[in-house]
This record gives C-alpha cells, structure tokens and sequence, in this order.
C-alpha cells in the first residue's frame, strides 16, 4: 500500500509541475502563444490522464468508453492546438528595413553600410527594401549596382512620404518593420537593444535614441505626451529618464521606428492624407495607442540623425510650415471627440480672427490647404472609428503621463 501511495504522490507531483512547465512554456511566459493555446495545451493533457492506457476497459486505445467525456475533451484540444500551431506557422520571424529615398544617393551611399551591419548582428533573417520617389539623381543606379540584395522599388514619380514609404511597408514579408530615413545611420547593437520589446503582445513599436552625428548627443527621445485645455496635442518635446531605462513615447519618430508588422497593417499603415511631409508618425502612433498598443522609446538603441535632410533640399521653411499647420489640423479633426473638438475648433476659429493682427498670412493658408483636406480627413476618422479603438486621445495623454512620471527625468526641445 505504502509504495502505491508513494507512486501515486509522485505522479500527482510530476503531473503538477508539467502542467506548470506547459503552463510558462505555451502560454503565459512573455511572448508565448496565449490563453486559447493553454487552455487547449490543458484539456488535452486531462483528457489524457482521464484516459485508461492501452488494453484496459476503454478497448485497444483505450478511448471508446471513457468515462467523464475525457475521449471528447482529447479530440476537441487536439483540433485546438492543430488550428493554432497551424496559424502560428504563418509568423514569420525577422526584419525588413523600409527606406524611403528622393536624391538621396550620398546619403544611401554613407549609412546603407551601418544598416547591413546592424541587421548581420541579429543572426536573424533580414531584408532592405528602398523606395525611391521619382529621383532625379542616379539613387536607382547605385542601389542596382551597389546593393542588388536590396528589394528596389523605383517610382516614375515624387507622390510624398507616406505613399512612398507606404509602397514599401506593404511589400515587407518579415514579422518586424523598421521604417528608416535615408539619412540615419545605425550603430551595431542597434537592433538587439530593441527586440526584447516585442516579447510584450501589446507593443506597436519602439523607437531608439537618435543623436547628433557631429556632437554625439541626443537629439531625440521619448516624446512628452500633452494634451491643452482647448484639446490641442503637443508632441515637440523630448523626454529621457536620468537613469536612461526605457519608457513609453507618445509617437515613435519617422526616422527610426520598428514596428509589429500585422498591428501596422491592421490599422492601416501611414494615412497618405499627410503627403508630402510631417505629423504622418504622430497621427499612426495615435492610432496604434488609441488601440491600446504600446510605442516605447529605448535610449540605448543609437542612430544618428542629420534632421529634415531631404525635406530641407525640396523645401523652403515657409513651405514647411504651412504644411507642417495644414496637417495638425487634419491630425485633429481625425482624432479629436465630443467636448475636445468642440473646443479645438472654437480656438481655431478665434485664431482665425486674431492672426491677421501679426501678419501671420501662412496661417491662413495652411487653413485653406486643410479645408480642401477636410473631406478626406473625414474619411480617415470614420475609417479609423470602425477598428473600434479602445481608448480616446485624452485617456491616451492620461495614461502615459502616468507611466512617463514614474521615474525623475529631463525634459530637452
């Protein structure tokens, strides 16, 4: 008796700690494959238990008369776990590089190197693809003959950031998607500094630390979530924590953001309302905090950045900044509800009336540009409204402050 009892302890005990092993191994260790798969992983292996072995009262397998429906409790997480292992065999692990390029062929030919290198490093499966937006230099040329491993995607002509980069993000075939400037280089460990992110399921993307190629300090960082009494979103400011630890951003900056490819297909990839530049990253990290994703920024990821490069060749800063109004008001009327609208536009109206007063003529402008938006700003806010976001503009600015508050930090423009 004494030895059945022993047997018996020690196989409850084996069978306690393998369903724990299962337990962290299928579902419940960061990155692991979810609650449905546990839960098939654990009737499946009751089922089993519940089953005779072979050559007992059940017949030959031992399933035909079970008692206690553990025959049926099989079948049923078997077919589970087949369905699920079936659509996990659909992820693809690795990272696809998308550049956006127009005459950029110096900048290609500086900072292709250091992407190449940072992505070896990984000992993952990788891929750069470029898109060229109508250049007129010879960029199509060198990438032909330099880099034929590069997936080239050559446009007749110039149709602004977010279609051009948008051409590319949807020809990716990898899991991860790091949408990159021309004009960024990137240190070796640029990538394994920012992977253990995605073992999270609500991450969107993580940004790293962008700085000065001549001064080597930073020049961008988490982005400050706030958020006026009148509902207007501010995102100039840069935040980094004292003890450089990572944190939450409120966007991730266009320049370097790598991103959970089927989150960024899901809503959508960058709103092409944005063309030709500016607040296209804003308004696609709203969207993915709006569904309750994550965007993090990680200090210790390193790239340099000479700012604005190509937009500053194409444009003059007047151009600039009527562009850069004309589309934080469409931002706004994408993303703004209720009581937050109503006093946006209020203010928008009473700065109408008032900017005459300081010769402010581009602010009349980028309001006529955004009027002949208006339409399409609707249409990407209805289309928007239909993923059913979880959380509105001022509960995303509540909820970051909260978690971007929690260590001492400095704050830089």
């Amino acid at each position: 008796g004494s030895g059945r009892f022993e047997m018996s302890a020690v196989s409850v005990l084996f069978d306690i700690w393998l369903w724990v092993w299962a337990a962290w191994a299928f579902g419940l260790r960061p990155g692991g494959l979810g609650i449905w798969r546990l839960a098939n992983a654990t009737g499946l292996w009751l089922g089993l238990r519940l089953t005779p072995p072979m050559g007992m009262a059940g017949g030959p397998l031992g399933i035909s008369h079970v008692p206690n429906g553990s025959s049926g409790l099989v079948y049923l997480s078997f077919f589970g776990l087949c369905l699920e292992f079936g659509e996990e065999r659909s992820v693809n692990p690795g990272i696809s590089v998308v550049i956006p390029t127009f005459n950029g062929k110096a900048l290609l030919e500086d900072n292709l190197p250091t992407v190449f290198t940072a992505l070896e490093s990984t000992n993952i499966r990788h891929e750069v693809i470029v898109a060229d937006d109508g250049s007129s230099d010879d960029s199509v040329e060198f990438i032909k003959r330099k880099y034929p491993q590069i997936v080239l995607l050559a446009h007749p002509k110039n149709s602004g950031f977010s279609t051009n980069i948008n051409s590319g993000l949807k020809l990716a075939q990898f899991d991860l998607v790091l949408a990159l400037n021309n004009d960024v280089s990137l240190e070796r460990e640029y990538f394994l500094k920012q992977l253990h992110h995605f073992h999270a399921e609500d991450t969107f993307g993580v940004m790293g630390a962008l700085l000065d190629p001549k001064t080597r300090t930073i020049t961008d960082g988490a982005k400050l979530a706030e958020q006026s009494f009148f509902g207007v979103i501010r995102s100039t400011k840069n935040i980094v924590r004292n003890d450089e630890s990572p944190m939450l951003s409120f966007f991730l900056s266009g320049a370097n953001a790598l991103m959970d490819r089927k989150k960024l297909s899901a809503i959508g990839f960058f709103d092409e309302i944005f063309n030709p530049f500016y607040n296209e990253d804003v308004e696609l990290s709203l969207r993915a905090w709006r569904m309750n994703w994550k965007c993090y920024f990680e200090p210790k990821a390193h790239a340099y950045h000479a700012c604005s490069s190509t937009i500053k060749k194409v444009s003059n800063k007047e151009q600039i900044r009527i562009i850069s109004l004309r589309n934080r008001f469409v931002l706004h009327d994408i993303h703004l509800d209720s009581v937050e609208r109503f006093l946006f536009f209020c203010k928008l109206w009473w700065d109408l009336g008032t900017r005459w007063i300081s010769l402010d003529f581009n602010f009349y402008k980028a309001f006529a540009s955004y009027l002949a938006r208006k339409d399409a700003a609707r249409t990407s806010r209805e289309n928007f409204l239909k993923l059913r976001p979880a959380l509105t503009i001022s509960e995303v600015v509540r909820k970051l402050k909260r978690e971007q508050f929690k260590k001492p930090y400095r704050v830089f423009s």
